[in-house]
């Protein structure tokens, strides 16, 4: 007599019936203790896994049977993909790599304390990234739904050679709570740096938005004054008409701040030279402190980082003998830096340049300070640049004028501050008939009360993204950098 096969189903119940870490629905044998599912097709693939280092390694860590869920255990099932999701989502947000959610400590005091089966890196990254990802596009889309925006863009070259660039999006409103939310939408690697290029990363980047989302209340384009970042606004403005676009004031102050460092070479040899001096030279810092107790250090400015070369003037301004003083119990003898320092600080020329870039410049680093803080009525921001001007202005020096060129340069080639100082008027009481902006409606030139003049936004943008990809994480690729990039910045930008 013929043997009877024997069905799958009644095959997979005699396996649970002998091994009870495993469960099954009639159709697919799960693990209980690894939460996966297991070949049922020969007993010996059962038994293989049982003996595996694995297997064996989580029943004996977690003392317990799996919660992985069958049919008919959906609420449990629910809440394990919801757990997984959020831990997802806190280890991004906390810019802590998926690979530590693996780590002994961290699984064992999740699994004491959320009694939850932690899901492996690979998890994670297959199911959860993407999904965080599209969660945190579709809460952008709700938050920014029928209200008037601003966007900024700008590139940089990243640490793979890569040209990346961000957009940053906020609201338009007269409320100042709703003004201050702002979200990275888009970041993207450009072929290359160009008009053309930020032209299309910009409507890609309105197009995340929704299709139904109308273009006709993104009302400001902020940008660095580029002439391909001015040449791609023109072309924008043409399909988005509107918008306004204006360049970074504050790029535009730092531009004066560089004019003024190229016009005064000794003073900037000076700080250069004085900045080599202390730094990784701990026994030299042992002097200085020795001889100045007290005294901060030099400062160190970043000739990229807005304002910091004014703020060395000021610092040597105010403490010039002091700083002699330790430079005059230093060896010159010891490094070239030190010599060059030693007589620069003796040079009559030198003190005298300090003492008038410190009292006629030295406003510039605070409004540059004053400009970066966000949240500012439109017309606090405008006040800060005017006084700026005037400023400059009371400077009676002829060897003021090339800075008054370049500062009055810097900002009639800025049309759309113009156009904003005007809405700002209006919003204030202040502008004559002629210089009402008619481009506007009333609701739209109210949205205008507290609308940023500068991209400090999108350039904070890139220091989370460095943060990001650090050097021990450069084998990203770009897809993934992204996703995760999009959910950590959004979850630190405001």
């Amino acid at each position: 007599m013929p043997k009877v096969k024997q069905s799958i189903s009644n095959k997979l119940n005699e396996y649970v019936r002998r091994y009870p870490d495993f469960k099954t629905d009639g159709s697919v044998l799960f693990c209980k203790v690894c939460s996966k599912s297991i070949s049922g097709d020969k007993i010996f693939a059962l038994k293989q896994h049982l003996e595996s280092a694995k297997h064996i390694e989580v029943a004996g860590r977690n003392g317990k049977k799996s919660t992985q869920q069958l049919i008919g255990e959906q609420t449990t099932l629910s809440t394990n993909i919801q757990f997984a999701s959020d831990l997802c989502n806190t280890f991004i947000a906390a810019d802590i790599p998926l690979y530590k959610v693996r780590h002994e400590k961290i699984v064992e005091f999740l699994e004491k304390y959320t009694n939850q089966i932690v899901p492996s890196e690979s998890s994670l990254r297959s199911k959860y990234v993407t999904s965080n990802y599209k969660s945190t596009i579709d809460n952008i889309r709700s938050c920014v739904n029928n209200r008037f925006l601003w966007i900024s863009i700008d590139e940089t070259t990243d640490a793979a050679g890569r040209y990346v660039a961000n957009a940053i999006i906020g609201i338009l409103d007269t409320d100042a709570a709703l003004s201050k939310k702002k979200f990275l939408i888009n970041t993207a690697i450009l072929d290359s740096a160009n008009h053309y290029s930020i032209a299309r990363f910009f409507d890609d980047s309105i197009k995340l938005l929704g299709e139904d989302f109308n273009k006709d209340m993104i009302l400001l384009f902020i940008s660095d004054a580029a002439p391909y970042m001015i040449k791609a606004a023109q072309a924008i403005e043409i399909f988005y008409p509107k918008i306004t676009h204006i360049t970074c004031l504050v790029h535009g102050i730092h531009r004066v701040c560089e004019k003024i460092r190229s016009m005064y070479p000794n003073v900037d040899r000076l700080i250069s030279n004085i900045k080599k001096v202390f730094l990784k030279a701990p026994s030299r810092v042992q002097i200085f402190k020795s001889v100045e107790s007290g005294l901060e250090l030099p400062p160190q400015p970043i000739i990229t980082r807005w304002g910091t070369w004014i703020q060395a003037v000021k610092y040597y301004a105010k403490n010039f003998e002091r700083i002699v003083r330790v430079f005059d119990a230093l060896n010159k003898e010891e490094a070239a830096s030190i010599e060059i320092a030693h007589d620069l600080l003796h040079n009559i020329n030198i003190r005298n340049d300090i003492i008038f870039i410190s009292s006629n410049y030295g406003f510039m680093e605070e409004s540059i300070t004053k400009l970066v803080l966000c949240g500012q009525p439109l017309s606090m921001q405008i006040k800060i640049v005017t006084d700026a001007v005037d400023s400059i202005r009371c400077i009676s020096s002829v060897t003021a004028s090339p800075i008054k060129d370049k500062f009055f340069n810097v900002l009639e080639k800025n049309v759309g501050f113009t156009k904003l100082r005007n809405i700002s008027a209006s919003l204030s009481g202040q502008c004559s008939p002629n210089e009402i902006c008619i481009k506007y409606s009333i609701s739209e030139t109210l949205a205008f009360k507290f609308a940023p003049i500068t991209s400090i936004d999108v350039e904070r943008s890139f220091s989370m993204y460095k943060n990001v990809l650090r050097s021990n994480r450069q084998s990203f690729l770009f897809d993934n950098l992204k996703e995760i990039f999009v959910i950590y910045c959004n979850k630190n930008l405001n």
